[in-house]
């Protein structure tokens, strides 16, 4: 493998991974950090002990015979080579621990990486060239199978989406290989077809399709259920058909991920036009 090929076989990764840093997948090294933790805890109760010792030795009136015990002004002053030698060496373990504890928390706290980019993520072959990950040298089961699992993670999650967003990104491979391929034109598909690494739909094109359709199903819902109503005379037909609507809108509104309380607010008030509009029609057929 040349210079110029270990240079730069992996720029197009690092460019996509810092405009979609939830793409690339890293490792918590989990184990480690928590023994890091334990160490400066052992650490920490050694300088306390050594803080309690010298305070023994040079004890006064004013001064305790703890760390607690003693204010810092008070040692400053009238022990200053303890301040200056155990008291601050204590302090210092102890604002080391608390900023590797605060650094602790963030990284398990980091998200697990969404499968939509793991699938991207595997594409990037030249990361897994001879079964080793190329910018560690680790192997690549470690990054590619996520092995062990607990030890990777994300940059960055992906926010939260409803069940159908979820459904149709999870399957993002299959819509485009069996529908979306077959409505392009043949010269394009045939340009991204050489492109294997570039995945065809976008994360954030996926959730704008699935927001206007959204746009498009509710009035059709809507214009449904008013031509049914129309077309439907009897009264106990018409309260079935508001329930078999009214229960199509509820359910497509858990599918979106709405709240149980959203839902039931919105429905109500669904239910409370279509009962007016029946009211409606119907005293204007019995006046006629």
């Amino acid at each position: 493998m040349s210079e110029r090929r270990v240079q730069y076989q992996y720029t197009p990764f690092y460019n996509k991974a810092a405009r979609y840093p939830e793409l690339p997948v890293v490792r918590r090294f989990g184990a480690q950090v928590t023994k890091v933790l334990y160490d400066d805890i052992e650490d920490l109760l050694q300088k306390e002990k050594d803080v309690g010792d010298a305070l023994a030795r040079v004890r006064t009136p004013n001064t305790g015979v703890t760390f607690l015990d003693c204010p810092r002004s008070v040692v400053k002053r009238e022990n200053p080579e303890v301040y200056d030698g155990e008291w601050q060496e204590f302090e210092k373990c102890l604002r080391d621990y608390g900023r590797d504890l605060l650094q602790a928390h963030e990284l398990f706290n980091l998200p697990n990486q969404d499968p939509y980019f793991t699938k991207h993520f595997a594409e990037y072959r030249e990361l897994f060239e001879n079964d080793v990950f190329g910018p560690t040298g680790e192997k690549a089961s470690v990054y590619k199978d996520h092995s062990p699992p607990d030890d990777i993670c994300a940059l960055k999650a992906v926010p939260k989406e409803d069940y159908v967003t979820t459904l149709v990104k999870d399957n993002i491979d299959w819509i485009e290989r069996n529908i979306l391929s077959h409505l392009r034109r043949p010269w394009t598909f045939q340009k991204h077809k050489q492109q294997h690494r570039e995945t065809f739909v976008h994360l954030s094109t996926v959730k704008s399709i699935m927001d206007w359709s959204t746009c498009v199903f509710s009035p059709i819902l809507f214009t449904a259920t008013i031509f049914t109503l129309i077309w439907i005379k009897p009264l106990n037909s018409r309260v079935l058909i508001i329930f078999i609507f009214g229960e199509i809108f509820a359910l497509v509104m858990k599918l979106r991920g709405v709240s149980r309380g959203e839902i039931f607010a919105a429905t109500a008030g669904y239910f409370a036009v279509a009962s007016m509009f029946v009211s409606t029609t119907s005293s204007s057929s019995v006046n006629q």
